[in-house]
């Protein structure tokens, strides 16, 4: 429990909470600080950008719902027809599963000429991190 009264991976297994603190910043960020309404299709202007931005956020750490005392973690997910969006999920595995999911839907995509090397490679790197996690 966090000092202001606020849970994170409640339920979970203490080896799971220890590995998750080794691993990643269970640290929460702002609402300022990423876009909740982040909604992004691959086909539109700048959505190069905007998507691998919207990937760094993944698994921060953030309040769940605006009136709960939950914290949870920011996801990826997809309709699997180019359009991608944030959400937030209280459990990790969900979080990680679908996220992984969505990357790989985006990975499967023709993207030639899409991400530039420098994105191409943040994004690997997320997605790196997110397979260690499993």
């Amino acid at each position: 429990m966090f000092p202001n009264g606020f849970t994170l991976l409640d339920g979970e297994k203490i080896e799971t909470s220890v590995h998750l603190a080794r691993k990643i910043d269970l640290h929460p960020i702002s609402e300022a600080q990423w876009k909740r309404k982040c909604n992004v299709h691959i086909h539109d202007k700048g959505a190069a950008e905007a998507l691998t931005e919207a990937i760094k956020m993944l698994l921060k750490v953030v309040v769940a719902k605006q009136k709960s005392k939950n914290y949870g973690f920011i996801c990826l997910f997809t309709d699997g027809n180019g359009s991608y969006w944030l959400k937030i999920s209280r459990g990790i595995s969900t979080a990680i599963n679908e996220s992984i999911a969505s990357l790989e839907t985006l990975a499967d995509m023709d993207k030639e000429d899409f991400f530039s090397d420098e994105q191409q490679e943040s994004i690997n790197g997320i997605y790196r991190i997110l397979h260690d996690l499993l």
